[in-house]
């Protein structure tokens, strides 16, 4: 795409620049986030820079937040990792749910199905809602496992629409959950047996407020 009006490249460069170097977490926080609302798709390599290794928790969630919001595609390689191993549940729950933004099909990254374990119920189901988006059938497997341990009925209720995107086609796994005791989870298994197109539309989660201002 075209570096676009001389103004909003002005901008974006400078807000690069800021979120690189500035020293204060708040302004860098603001910067990231801007980037993203003005979709700034050139700071793409500032912004992952920043969503790997800038100390501040707040700064590294709203640089994934704002990837996924300029529809950075070549970050989710990037965003798996952070999935899977940044030290706070926010932001790779955040990271997770750019994935979902991000890719369609194809392999899913490994990080995004390590987030299934995360000790954040709502990493949990960020991550069980983009494997739905992402549909990788050869994560059926990871997705089936995560339903065997997981508590929180609303994740269970986003990994069976998981399973189901990604091309699951075992009516023993979901007969087996119209068992449950939970509405929400029996609804799900039901629209499952339907059909994977009877998800939609979805209420799909989306990250923490942004900071504007």
């Amino acid at each position: 795409m075209g570096a676009g009006p001389p103004r909003i490249t002005g901008a974006v460069e400078a807000l690069a620049g800021v979120l690189s170097q500035d020293r204060d977490a708040r302004v860098r926080e603001m910067s990231a986030w801007a980037l993203g609302n003005i979709e700034g798709r050139s700071a793409a390599p500032a912004l992952m820079a920043t969503a790997r290794g800038d100390a501040a928790d707040q700064v590294r969630e709203t640089a994934v937040w704002a990837l996924g919001e300029i529809g950075e595609r070549g970050a989710v390689e990037a965003l798996g990792a952070i999935a899977g191993s940044d030290r706070s549940s926010r932001v790779r729950g955040t990271a997770a749910w750019a994935i979902g933004q991000l890719q369609r099909g194809g392999r899913a990254p490994a990080g995004l199905l390590q987030a299934l374990r995360n000790e954040s119920e709502d990493t949990r189901l960020k991550a069980a809602w983009a494997l739905g988006q992402v549909g990788d059938t050869m994560s059926t497997g990871a997705i089936r496992d995560a339903l065997v341990r997981e508590t929180s009925n609303q994740v269970r209720r986003a990994l069976v629409r998981a399973l189901m995107k990604s091309g699951e086609r075992s009516q023993a796994t979901l007969t087996g959950l119209l068992n449950s005791n939970e509405p929400e989870v029996r609804e799900a298994a039901v629209r499952g047996l339907a059909g994977g197109g009877s998800f939609n539309p979805w209420p799909w989660p989306r990250p923490r407020p942004r900071p504007i201002p």
